[in-house]
């Protein structure tokens, strides 16, 4: 029986003079929306219920939810009666509600999202063994199984995955983040000795990772421990696995590593170094070349924004691309100004390795024209006001400006002739190259390991670091280099170029330069038809 209320409700909305058809249509549609409001829960209830049947599957809950289904269908057959009154007239109330009741799952999921209606997995639940006869079942019946709690269909715990990573904090031990992982103490001390022989535990750093594996126990709700991996570096991976019962055994893995050859192609933006490390070039490949060009480049003065640089290199990496360790670049190209400078690496039959022009010179020199790397020139030969006396005075050598224990070479190969304390210039030494040329560094923070007077030096090797020694403003290095015992300018000498390849030796070269161009051409195209602008070579 329709609430006198909803009349009302109804005679409000319907204009005077209104036939009784559609007042009793209004009526109809109001109680309808009264009622979806009021089950909608339980229609979601419903839903959820179906939803995990279906999750769920089983034979036997399939065939409970069909009879339940087809007593409803039983219950609810439509008559004549229900459709047509006795003037033959269409009973809408009735056909809407039937409709209502058919097309209500497609409504209530969109009035309810899927995650409401799942999470009443308990509702309506129907047994086939608890289900009466069909004369005997009424829609009390069904109200009542329909709100009664499901006991066996209760949700599944959580289980614990078969694969963990856990991750070493700072004081952390090996033994302790096996404990949070659950394994038991005399396990995990188990594992812990079976992997010392390969790795000693204490060296674990924070930060670092080990990889858990496990498998189902038999009651499938708990875990039983099977491996542990830890990545020693790019190739090794120590394993511990279990053998038996409390026994365990370690194993090192390792990968196997292949060399690829790489070519780059990049427009310097702000230095040579920046740019090419963004590019993807190993920071000791561009270290290399940039000793490399040393002898005929100032890094400080003739590299311009725009310039373009070229190298083809080797590198050893696992198959998966994890860098192990690099090699060395085998051909660069210098663009400055429009002006090319290509270089190739060679290695001689007496087993010297240096790096020639095209034509087959080397570009040693008697001289580095920068003895040191990544340095800006913070002040140059000539007149200028001492920045501590205050008033103009010469300054006979060149000032780079870099960060204290920056690395400081020597300019060429020569004999240590001053090694020391030497007044404003503080920690200094003098190189002898020849009867006539020498060159000098100050203001190191400390000298090199071996460095003492009469010490034989290489061209390239490390003899001390940046400092502020002395009168000095801040850290950079003071380079001088005399001609008879007298400073000059270290732009204005002209000093001598390397060898020259010749005879057999050249060809041997001039083969090799043929190679590798055309290998470069050949990894630049594909680099361009990558989409990562990255190539590589396998020999």
């Amino acid at each position: 029986m329709i609430n006198p209320d909803w009349n009302r409700s109804v005679a409000v909305l319907s204009p005077t003079g209104t036939n009784q058809f559609f007042n009793q249509t209004l009526r109809g549609v109001a109680w309808l929306l009264f009622q979806a409001l009021q089950i909608k829960r339980g229609v979601q209830r419903v839903l959820g219920r179906m939803s995990f049947i279906i999750r769920e599957g089983g034979p036997q809950r399939l065939l409970s939810w069909l009879w339940a289904c087809l007593m409803m269908k039983k219950m609810m057959g439509l008559r004549t009666r229900y459709v047509l009154t006795r003037e033959n007239r269409l009973r809408l109330r009735y056909v809407a509600g039937l409709f209502f009741l058919f097309s209500s799952p497609l409504m209530f999921g969109l009035l309810g999202t899927q995650s409401e209606i799942v999470q009443q997995p308990a509702a309506f639940a129907l047994n086939l063994e608890d289900m009466p006869a069909p004369h005997l079942l009424t829609a009390l019946d069904i109200n009542k199984t329909a709100t009664a709690p499901s006991t066996d269909n209760a949700q599944r715990p959580i289980l614990p995955p078969l694969h963990e990573r856990l991750t070493f904090k700072k004081g952390d031990t090996m033994g302790q983040a096996l404990a949070r992982a659950g394994i038991p103490e005399q396990d995990a001390n188990n594992i812990i000795n079976s992997l010392r022989p390969h790795f000693n535990p204490r060296l674990i750093k924070a930060g670092q990772s080990i990889d858990l594996h496990y498998t189902r126990a038999d009651d499938r709700r708990n875990r039983l421990f099977q491996q542990l991996s830890l990545t020693l570096d790019p190739v090794k991976t120590l394993n511990v696995e279990l053998v038996s019962a409390g026994d365990y055994a370690a194993r090192i893995e390792e990968k196997k590593v292949v060399e690829r050859v790489y070519a780059r192609k990049v427009e310097i933006n702000n230095s040579l170094y920046a740019s090419a490390a963004a590019s993807g070039v190993p920071p000791a490949i561009i270290a290399e070349m940039i000793k490399a060009y040393s002898w005929d480049v100032d890094f400080q003065r003739d590299i311009q924004q725009g310039d373009i640089v070229e190298v083809m290199y080797k590198v050893y990496e696992t198959e998966d691309g994890h860098l192990v360790r690099n090699g060395e670049f085998a051909y660069a190209n210098l663009s400055l100004g429009g002006r090319s400078k290509p270089i190739f690496r060679f290695e001689m039959e007496d087993g010297r390795i240096d790096y020639f022009k095209p034509d087959g010179r080397s570009l040693r020199k008697t001289l580095l024209t920068t003895p040191i790397d990544g340095a800006r020139i913070s002040s140059g030969f000539g007149m200028r006001r001492h920045p501590i006396m205050g008033y103009n005075k010469m300054h006979k050598g060149v000032d780079f400006a870099a960060s204290t224990g920056t690395p400081i070479y020597a300019a060429g190969d020569a004999v240590v002739d001053f090694v020391g304390r030497q007044n404003g210039y503080g920690n200094y030494i003098r190189l002898r190259h020849n009867g006539q040329l020498k060159t000098a560094y100050a203001h190191m923070s400390r000298f090199a390991r071996g460095i003492n007077k009469g010490t034989r030096v290489r061209q390239g090797q490390i003899i001390g670091y940046v400092g502020s020694t002395g009168n000095s403003t801040g850290p950079h290095l003071h380079y001088e280099v005399l001609v008879n015992n007298a400073q000059v300018n270290p732009r204005s000498i002209d000093l001598p170029t390397g060898q020259m390849l010749e005879g057999k030796e050249l060809k041997r070269f001039k083969t090799r330069v043929a190679k590798v161009e055309q290998e470069y051409v050949m990894l630049t195209e594909s680099m361009k038809l990558a989409e990562n602008n990255s190539s590589g070579f396998i020999r």
